[in-house]
């Protein structure tokens, strides 16, 4: 199939197809019209946002895709095994999606590059996996019921550079792994609601951490005195935090204390 039969009967179907050579697919797609389509090289990104597409992820197994988004599906456990047969996936976003409670795994995606989750019910079997994904660089799994061990595991993954693990119920405990990214330049533990005591201690460990969001957490009063420590990083230059968790007596004192930081978001 040529590029040009293909966007005409993705356009037939209530779909799109992009300059960027991406297909995308909303609530206008009439899944009566649905064909399986055969492999376009031209076609390396597929973005889904419907609930109508459970049970149809299959349709578009033969594209050998690079980028692919889910987005509101209560996915099969035929669409797992779909998404998980796209094995020259570079990123892959799946957003307020559930997953089947016998899933096990999503893929062996050994090109794997970014992986974003977002509130969804994530397979702790694939969070084991994670540290075995040589290419992947940027990782973002929040809201998704991530646990201290989970967070652990993850950091077994020396080849991480940008780290988000917002609005999951984690502790510091979890964090300790952090240690052992060297390569990490971005952190958020944006909305986790934990006490920052020792945070610092370890994020002094990441030489080149440049971004840090720690907004929505306790901070305490030792925690003001040992955020001090991230002056010696020296690509260190934007922190993110709260108002509503730092009076702003000490939010100018840290802001005194970091003068590499030259951008402050409070």
């Amino acid at each position: 199939m040529y590029f040009q039969e293909l966007d005409a009967y993705i356009r037939k179907i209530g779909g799109q197809t992009s300059e960027r050579n991406s297909i995308e697919l909303k609530d206008s797609i009439d899944i009566t019209l649905l064909e399986y389509i055969p492999r376009v090289d031209l076609i390396k990104e597929l973005r889904i946002s419907t609930p109508k597409m459970k049970n149809h992820l299959a349709y578009f197994k033969n594209l050998n895709l690079q980028n692919l988004h889910v987005h509101e599906v209560d996915l099969s456990l035929e669409d797992v095994q779909t998404i998980g047969d796209f094995l020259e996936l570079e990123s892959l976003y799946i957003n307020t999606c559930h997953f089947p409670e016998d899933v096990q795994t999503l893929g062996d995606f050994t090109e794997l590059e970014s992986l974003y989750i977002n509130a969804c019910n994530f397979p702790e079997d694939f969070v084991k996996e994670l540290k075995d994904f040589k290419k992947l660089k940027n990782i973002a799994i929040e809201g998704s019921n991530l646990t201290d061990e989970n967070i652990l595991e993850i950091c077994e993954n020396p080849n991480l550079d940008c780290v988000s693990l917002g609005e999951n119920n984690i502790t510091e405990k979890g964090l300790e792994g952090l240690s052992s990214l060297k390569q990490l330049s971005r952190l958020s533990i944006k909305d986790c609601g934990m006490q920052i005591e020792n945070l610092f201690d370890i994020l002094v460990q990441c030489p080149q951490l440049r971004y840090l969001n720690i907004s929505g957490n306790v901070f305490t009063e030792n925690a003001h005195q040992k955020i001090k420590q991230l002056a010696i990083l020296e690509d260190f230059n934007q922190l993110v935090m709260s108002r509503k968790d730092v009076p702003l007596r000490e939010l100018r004192d840290i802001k005194n204390a970091l003068p590499n930081v030259g951008s402050f978001d409070f």
